[in-house]
C-alpha cells in the first residue's frame, strides 16, 4: 500500500465490499466469457435436427449463442430434469426454444423444471 501510495501520489482505499459471487461474475464478463445471454434449442428427438440447425443458424447471424440439446420428456425424465437443473444454476439470462412433435412434452414438462422462460 505504502509503495502504490509513493508512485501514485494518492491514498489508497480498499475497493468496496462484494459479494464473492458477484466479483467472479464481473470478473468473467470483463474477460468475456459471459456474454449476457444464451439460447437452448431443445427437442425430443433428433429426427428435429434439421430444424434445429435452422434455428442455431439464424441465432448465430444477431451473435446470440446457443446449443442443441435432444432430450426426451418421454423417454429420459431424469436425465431431462438434470439438464434443466445445470441451466438452473447459470449466471447468463437462458432462454429455451422448445422444437416439439406431436405430444409435446417437452415444452410443458421444460416450463415446470425452469426458472427461466
Amino acid at each position: 500500500i505504502h509503495i502504490y501510495e509513493m508512485i501514485t501520489g494518492k491514498k489508497f482505499e480498499f475497493p468496496p465490499k462484494m459479494a464473492p459471487s458477484k466479483r467472479i461474475i464481473l470478473n468473467l464478463q470483463r474477460a468475456g466469457m459471459l456474454v449476457g445471454g444464451f439460447v437452448v434449442i431443445a427437442a425430443g428427438s433428433d429426427s428435429d435436427m434439421p430444424h434445429l440447425e435452422t434455428l442455431k443458424k439464424e441465432l448465430a447471424k444477431f451473435n446470440v449463442p446457443s446449443q442443441i440439446r435432444i432430450c426426451s420428456a418421454h423417454k429420459q425424465p431424469g436425465r431431462l430434469e438434470q439438464v434443466i437443473g445445470m441451466y438452473n444454476k447459470s449466471v447468463e439470462p437462458i432462454m429455451l426454444v422448445g422444437c416439439a412433435g406431436g405430444t409435446d412434452a417437452l415444452s410443458g414438462t421444460v416450463s415446470y423444471l425452469a426458472k427461466f422462460p
